[in-house]
């Protein structure tokens, strides 16, 4: 499976097959999904996860050639995304994860301060995939944020650390990378449930973001625009757990 070299612009992930590769089109992108012969999961339900996306945040991937992976799974533990490719086992949960990278990208972000919301709430979105599509159970995802709660309870400091802070020190400690997605993942469900009680929904704050024609997104510039979506409504939410401290276990 190759990808045009003019496509790529730095270094990627690419699996050798042989794979039985399949071609969706959303608007002028162009994605392979390749699969093994015997593989546990079918281009199919790549294919229905990845529709889902791009309906979700109302936009297609920013690129005209994309391609996913699916190895087997003992070949690796969760995923790798680069720019234009995907290189996953089996489990649609880190494949879902990793194509929502190509939305909330590296670029879109600056730096590590902002890491809770490109890898915490690309993990929400993950998780969120498997429940809107009916691929996990309420019990799976009961249980699921139930491990999140634990983590987050026995790794974050005493007094609890702000999400912009864990994300800085992530050099530090172990445990902060950790934090950054079940953290920044539990903050995510928290805003949503919040807003759906009222009547909105975090999808509106991420489809402006993701479609934002400005990149390097500073923590400072991800809360304006959080106010502005939603009249500062989660001013205080996002004062208490991403600038200061507040446990969410």
């Amino acid at each position: 499976m190759l990808l045009p070299a003019s496509s790529v612009m730095q270094t990627e992930y690419l699996a050798v097959g042989p794979f039985v590769t399949e071609t969706i089109t959303f608007d002028t992108t162009q994605v392979l999904i390749s699969t093994l012969d015997d593989a546990e999961l079918p281009a199919a339900s790549v294919t229905e996860v990845l529709t889902h996306i791009a309906s979700l945040f109302e936009s297609a991937p920013q690129a005209e050639h994309l391609a996913v992976s699916i190895v087997p799974e003992d070949f690796l533990y969760g995923g790798s995304a680069g720019t234009l490719t995907i290189v996953a086992n089996a489990d649609l949960h880190f494949v879902a994860h990793e194509m929502i990278h190509w939305w909330n990208s590296l670029d879109l972000t600056a730096g590590d301060a902002t890491a809770w919301f490109r890898e915490g709430f690309t993990e929400y979105y993950s998780l969120r995939m498997m429940r809107d599509l009916g691929i996990w159970s309420d019990e799976i995802m009961a249980m699921a944020w139930g491990q999140y709660e634990e983590a987050v309870a026995q790794m974050d400091d005493d007094p609890p650390l702000g999400l912009a802070e864990v994300s800085e020190r992530q050099q530090e400690n172990e445990n902060y990378v950790l934090l950054v997605y079940v953290k920044g993942a539990l903050l995510a469900r928290l805003l949503d449930v919040t807003l759906q009680n009222e009547g909105r929904s975090l999808d509106e704050a991420m489809r402006v973001i993701l479609s934002s024609e400005q990149h390097a997104l500073s923590n400072a510039d991800l809360q304006q625009i959080f106010h502005e979506v939603y009249a500062g409504s989660l001013d205080d939410l996002f004062e208490q757990y991403v600038l200061s401290g507040a446990s969410l276990s």
